[in-house]
Formats: structure tokens, C-alpha cells, sequence
């Protein structure tokens, strides 16, 4: 910890190494968990593969919620632990009932094990790199200032939520159907999948880079505007956040590249664009550090970002040929016209509700970034709508598909589709 983090002494090193301690037994409980995981991408079963991080964030939560006055910061720890429990027990179970758990006699290694330990390996590299970089990033905010590390850890915390919610499970989703489909060379299935996918998040992830870019104050004000978080604090996270907004697109678009390459059994390529996008973040968060403090750490990433997606899609490009149908640029242009008029709608709603109220209490705050979501929604919905956006109709299907799942089977037609 003093070599990672030089900025820290005396009795903040002390709690530092202590806290890392605690947390050090996570990761077996959380390695357990990836691997039951793995087993439930492919074998299509995604509620316990989705619920996993949730009670993962409410291990961490209820530790400070209950034990946060008596033992302080050591009982969100001791909530990781909780959670990481629980992530792996909520996967474990489900795989044990589908009867892949057990305890059986050694009889050699299973057959493709060797295979996966090749490809596995520039995949642990990949994962390396981006804890490292991740460490430095940290590591010089702590020079930037009082608060900057905890201003970019939450600022990137609330970035995580659309890009966990729509970019991971997308792209999760997406790789069973990629490989199977790369295994049986069936490449336009592949460009088929590939391209749903890519739709489906920039569907999301493009509104969602609006929002919290013109809800980033509020944003910030809502979820951590206690205790001791004052407004300093909630300006310095919102600055991040506002930039980091901006990354959003590509880092959600960037583990769908590198699933199609995995799927591929090509795991090199990911892990030397991977190691050059951190490369150059780190070099930009050198650059505009001293002048910018974290707001230039937050640039930095959004720059080694959008580089590493355009270094992705090239490679992709030239080793499978050309992977996005041609509906994925129109569906991007429509998309990108939603959410013009999204902040076309939302912006003046948020100034206009900003002067008739002096924003102190929460329901204040929510209620202008309520006004303003819904002004921006609808606006976003009928433009999308105007537009004939797929995704759109998409989702609309889905959802009337959802709410009727549930009627009884008079309602189905002859071959047992739901009408």
C-alpha cells in the first residue's frame, strides 16, 4: 500500500492496509461466483446471473446501514464480505440444482481444460492491466487534492450503474449466441447477434450518457448528499461524472468487441488493445493532471476509451470481415436523434424548475430531475417513435410480452405462441 498509494500516511496508510485485509477474502468467494456464472451464461439461465450483484451491493449496504456507527469504515468492509457471500451462494445454489455441483473422485482433467488454460491467459493479463491502471488513476488523484479519490470512486461507482445494467448484460448475453455461432461458421448469424447487440446498447447507453450529463449535480445530490458529503464534495463528483458520461458508449461497447473475439478463441488481440487503451489514459491523466486535477484523470478516461473502441472495431474488422449490418448506422443515426431532442425537451425543463425552486431539500432535487426526465423521455419516446426506431418497438414488444406472459393458456394461439 505505501508504494501503490505514497500519498497516504501515518494513521490513513494504518487503515488502508487494514481495510485491504478484510476485503483480500473476497476474491475467492467472487472467483467461485464468476465460474457459476459462467455455467448459467451458457446454459441461457440469467436471474440468479443478474440478482448476484445486486445482493452484492446490499451486503455492503446493510453493513454500513447497521454496523456503520459502532465500528465505522470497517463495517462496509466487513460488507463486502457479506456480499461477495452472498453473490457466490445465490449462483452456487442454482447451479447445484441443476446437478453440476458435487463432490467426485479426481479421474484426470476434463476435456477442453487444457484449451482453457491457453486462452485464459491473456485474459488474466487483461484483467491485470485494468486493475492496475485503475490503482494509478487512484493513486494520482490522491495528489490532485483532499477528497479527489473518493470524488473519482463515486463518480465512477454511479457511472458503473447504466454501463452494469445495459453494456455487461448485453454483452453477456450476446456471447453464448456468438460463439455457438463462430463454432458452427455460421458468420451471418454472428454479424446478426453482433449487431443486435450493438443497437440494443447504444439504444441505451446514448440517453443515458444525456442524462447524466445534464442530471449530474442532481444525480450526485441524491445518491451521496449525506453526512458529510457536502456541496464541494457533490460539485467535485458531478464534474467527474459529467465527463465520465461521455465514456459511457464505448465502455459499454468494448466487452461486446472483445466477446466477439473471445468468441473467436482469439484472446491475444483483446488483451494488446486492452493494455494500449489503459496506456494511453494513464499517459493522459499524466498530461492533464496538474493542470485539470481529477477532471483530468475523468477526460483521460474518456479519451482511452473511445481510442480503445476504435482500435477494437478496426482489428474486429480485419480479422472477421465486416461485422455491423448495414441497419446498425441507421439505427445509431436514429438513436442520436432521440437524444437531441431528449436534451433539446429536458435542459430547459431542468433551468426553468431550477429557478422556482432553491434546490435545498431532496424532493426538491428529485422533482427537477423527475420534470426533466419526463419532459426528456417523452421527447425521446416520440421522436424514437417518429423516427421508426427498432429498438423501440423492441422494447415495446418486450414489455406487452412481459405484462400478458402470465394469462392463461386460452390466450394462446394454436402453436403456443402468446397473442
Amino acid at each position: 500500500m505505501p508504494v501503490i498509494f505514497p500519498a497516504f500516511k501515518g494513521e490513513q496508510l494504518t487503515q488502508l492496509v487494514f481495510l485491504t485485509r478484510i476485503m483480500a477474502l473476497s476474491p475467492f468467494l467472487l472467483g467461485l461466483s464468476s465460474v457459476a456464472g459462467g455455467v448459467l451464461q451458457v446454459t441461457k439461465r440469467y436471474a440468479a446471473f443478474a440478482i448476484a450483484p445486486m445482493l452484492y451491493n446490499v451486503g455492503i449496504i446493510l453493513g454500513a446501514l447497521f454496523f456503520g456507527e459502532r465500528y465505522g469504515i470497517q463495517a462496509v468492509a466487513w460488507g463486502v464480505i457479506a456480499g461477495a457471500c452472498a453473490h457466490a451462494a445465490s449462483q452456487l445454489v442454482t447451479i447445484s440444482s441443476m446437478g453440476f455441483v458435487g463432490i467426485e473422485r479426481f479421474r484426470g482433467f476434463a476435456k477442453g481444460l487444457k484449451q482453457i488454460l491457453n486462452l485464459m491467459g491473456p485474459r488474466i493479463l487483461g484483467l491485470g492491466v485494468s486493475q492496475f491502471s485503475l490503482t494509478i488513476l487512484l493513486s494520482m488523484a490522491a495528489f490532485t487534492g483532499t477528497g479527489s479519490v473518493s470524488a473519482l470512486q463515486f463518480a465512477t461507482n454511479l457511472q458503473s450503474f447504466p454501463l452494469g445494467v445495459f453494456g455487461l448484460s448485453l454483452a453477456m448475453a450476446a456471447f453464448p449466441l456468438l460463439s455457438q455461432s463462430f463454432a458452427k461458421e455460421d458468420h451471418e448469424q454472428f454479424r446478426k447477434t453482433f449487431s443486435s447487440a450493438t443497437r440494443q446498447i447504444f439504444f441505451f447507453l446514448l440517453p443515458s450518457t444525456a442524462i447524466f450529463f445534464l442530471l449530474r449535480a442532481q444525480i450526485v445530490r441524491l445518491v451521496l448528499g449525506q453526512g458529510r458529503f457536502d456541496w464541494t464534495d457533490t460539485i467535485l463528483t458531478a464534474d467527474i461524472l459529467g465527463y465520465l458520461a461521455f465514456a459511457l458508449v464505448a465502455q459499454a461497447l468494448i466487452p461486446l468487441f472483445t466477446r466477439a473475439f473471445y468468441a473467436m478463441q482469439n484472446t491475444w488481440l483483446p488483451f494488446f488493445v486492452g493494455f494500449f487503451g489503459e496506456a494511453l489514459t494513464i499517459f493522459c491523466a499524466l498530461t492533464f493532471r496538474d493542470q485539470l486535477g481529477p477532471i483530468g484523470i475523468a477526460i483521460a478516461i474518456a479519451i482511452g476509451s473511445w481510442m480503445q473502441l476504435i482500435v477494437h472495431a478496426f482489428l474486429l474488422r480485419r480479422t472477421f470481415g465486416k461485422v455491423a449490418r448495414g441497419d446498425s448506422f441507421v439505427s445509431a443515426y436514429k438513436t442520436t436523434v432521440a437524444t437531441i431532442a431528449f436534451c433539446v425537451a429536458g435542459f430547459p425543463v431542468r433551468e426553468y424548475l431550477g429557478t422556482i425552486f432553491p434546490l435545498r431539500t431532496v424532493w426538491q432535487l428529485a422533482l427537477q430531475a423527475g420534470g426533466t426526465l419526463l419532459a426528456g423521455g417523452l421527447a425521446f419516446f416520440i421522436v424514437a417513435n417518429l423516427v421508426k426506431s427498432e429498438e423501440l418497438v423492441d422494447l415495446i414488444q418486450i414489455i406487452k410480452r412481459k405484462l400478458w406472459q402470465r394469462v392463461g393458456a386460452k390466450n394462446l394461439d394454436e402453436e403456443g405462441i402468446l397473442l
